[in-house]
């Protein structure tokens, strides 16, 4: 009896850490499959080979935390997916790692709050989004 013959790569079903990788040899991304769907922890580099992004998969689709990273490291946003739409609170930090921003989600859209802080910390301003349209916006007095 003999074997049939393997596939070719490109029919081939992803299943494991799948690696792709810029033309310079270094590593681009390491997605995990299982039997040909994204399941688990995916990890983005940059070209230099820092750490751009950590994201979770389920069942094909963004769910759970995706972080975010600057080329120097530090975070540069926290990112929350339910079933591939932004979900909950999610922020956005500046080069220094103090918040930038916060922003309500429900099903992909801003909605509610989001708070814009200014690069020492301080809440700048306050902006109302309902379905992803700003319906007020006003700066936030000093204390």
């Amino acid at each position: 009896m003999t074997e049939p013959d393997e596939a070719p790569e490109s029919e081939q079903v992803p299943h494991g850490i799948v690696q792709h990788f810029f033309d310079d040899g270094r590593i681009c991304c390491e997605m995990p499959y299982t039997q040909g769907v994204l399941q688990g922890e995916g990890r983005m580099y940059y070209t230099t080979g820092g750490l751009y992004a950590v994201e979770h998969y389920e069942r094909g689709v963004l769910n759970g935390l995706t972080t975010l990273y600057y080329p120097d490291g530090v975070m540069q946003a926290e990112l929350l997916y339910v079933d591939g739409l932004l979900e909950g609170t999610n922020k956005e930090y500046f080069p220094t790692g103090r918040l930038e921003s916060a922003s309500e989600y429900h099903q992909g859209k801003k909605q509610g709050l989001t708070l814009i802080y200014d690069e020492s910390g301080a809440p700048k301003t306050r902006v109302t989004y309902v379905d992803d349209s700003i319906t007020a916006s006003e700066p936030v007095s000093a204390p």
